[in-house]
């Protein structure tokens, strides 16, 4: 005779919304198993606040991406990403509350799949370079040859937005009933709009994609690497890009040497105005134009500034000097020399 388990899965289930655990760290498990009431909304946004404002990256997914990082070994191309607008990324996967994620599976952090890079950097490549059929499947493969490269999932940088990577978003849906019965009910101005939340990665999180090239040139890699460029500057990646989800800026930050170094235009004594609580620094020259310090090169400008805090302070926080300068879509202040006041 069987043993009845039913009466034990009844109380596992009774008692687990009770839990209240005093570590959040695994956002998937809370999404996937902590929602205390299905079809209530208050419920949904409960679970979607727990996990936005309690779940931080742990020690042990730090460790793991510091070792995830030197992995891979051999020729490889690293690169990293920081979302400038927000990330959704796997909304259709199955989830309770109706709307996906993709968690890292077992530190239940955001990943950006790998497929979905390549899928966007073969996208650019077939709408914008032009190449041929057989030059994509030499590059991306085909399942008669495999790609000259290794697309790895993209890890979330626990560094970066103080740890917590999650936010909140909602999206509308103002005629329910013509969406759920495919056309069949006419839209009105008398339906109800159903609001309905789901997670996202906030902007300023950064990821770390990560590119083997078994039997890439160096010249292949760095075309893929503008493909790369191009296309989350331009196109995005994950849900919701024609809204304009998914936007990131592109540093190199080391690896395969493939990539020629970034042009930099040098400004020669200039003023710059320094934020006295940042150090962020700000510059307007009749001359050359308009430039400011980049998100990335926050702490390396931080660094060149600090021992001329004083000196900044007693001149009202405006010093003259020679700067390098990025020229992309914005002018970013790389560097900073022969500062004088």
């Amino acid at each position: 005779m069987r043993p009845d388990n039913s009466f034990v899965i009844r109380s596992v289930r009774k008692d687990l919304p009770s839990l209240e655990s005093k570590q959040y760290s695994h956002a998937g498990l809370l999404l996937h198993r902590y929602l205390q009431k299905q079809d209530d909304e208050r419920a949904r946004e409960d679970l979607l606040d727990s996990i936005c404002n309690k779940v931080k990256a742990s020690e042990a997914y730090k460790a793991a991406f510091e070792r995830w990082k030197q992995a891979a070994t051999g020729q490889k191309l690293e690169v990293r990403l920081r979302f400038e607008t927000p990330l959704a990324i796997g909304l259709g996967n199955e989830s309770p509350i109706e709307v996906g994620f993709t968690f890292h599976h077992t530190y239940g952090m955001p990943i950006v799949p790998g497929s979905a890079m390549k899928g966007l950097c073969h996208r650019v490549a077939r709408l914008v370079t032009g190449l041929s059929d057989d030059q994509c499947k030499d590059l991306f493969g085909d399942t008669t040859i495999s790609s000259a490269f290794v697309f790895h999932d993209a890890w979330y940088d626990p560094d970066t937005v103080g740890g917590y990577p999650f936010h909140r978003d909602v999206v509308t849906t103002h005629h329910p009933d013509y969406y759920q019965t495919q056309g069949s009910k006419w839209p009105t101005d008398f339906d109800d709009p159903v609001p309905v939340p789901f997670l996202v990665v906030k902007p300023g999180a950064c990821f770390y994609f990560l590119f083997e090239m078994p039997n890439a040139s160096p010249q292949w890699a760095a075309f893929v690497e503008s493909l790369l460029k191009w296309g989350g500057e331009n196109l995005g990646i994950g849900a919701k890009t024609n809204a304009g989800y998914g936007r990131f800026e592109v540093e190199r930050i080391g690896g395969s040497q493939t990539s020629s170094e970034e042009e930099l235009e040098e400004w020669k004594d200039v003023e710059i105005s320094v934020n006295p609580s940042t150090l962020e620094a700000e510059v307007k020259a009749s001359t050359y134009g308009s430039a400011v310090t980049h998100a990335n090169d926050k702490k390396k400008i931080e660094a060149l500034l600090k021992p001329h805090k004083k000196e900044l302070k007693e001149h009202k926080w405006k010093a003259r000097a020679t700067l390098k300068i990025a020229k992309k879509e914005k002018n970013y202040i790389r560097d900073i020399q022969d500062i004088q006041f």
